[in-house]
């Protein structure tokens, strides 16, 4: 399973989930024997909670050359794995890290996870929440 941006740039396909995107980025430059690369969606919950989807040169993905390894540029527009952050409402990244090599089914679940939360933080264990979607980020099927 593949994860993309559709066409209209409004949905982030994690497999055959649908997700609604608020903003994306797509950003592409060269550089002294290669070309560096990186595609960004921003996800939006309902109860005001955000999650970043990053893949790319640079990113922890499964594709896009690397400074150090220019040559092999093994970037699509359709990767198996991404990086994923957790934009606390009102705050920045929860516990200020990101999960990578996430494939479909863990974007998926994380999604399904952080959409079901309440807007506020107040009663939630962000350390807890943490770990949870660190488990959930590793579902491959």
């Amino acid at each position: 399973m593949t994860i993309s941006i559709d066409p209209s740039g409004r949905t982030l396909l994690a497999g055959s989930v649908r997700l609604p995107v608020v903003e994306t980025e797509s950003e592409d430059w060269p550089f002294d024997g290669g070309r560096m690369r990186t595609r960004r969606a921003v996800i939006a919950c309902e109860n005001g909670w955000l999650i970043s989807v990053v893949w790319g040169s640079g990113t922890y993905s499964g594709n896009g050359p690397t400074l150090l390894r220019p040559a092999e540029d093994t970037f699509t527009e359709e990767p198996e794995t991404v990086e994923v952050g957790v934009l606390v409402p009102g705050g920045g990244l929860l516990r200020g890290d990101v999960m990578g090599w996430v494939a479909a089914p863990g974007l998926a679940a994380i999604a399904e996870v952080v959409g079901g939360l309440p807007s506020s933080t107040d009663q939630i264990d962000l350390d807890a929440l943490a770990l949870l979607l660190n488990v959930e980020a590793k579902r491959v099927r």
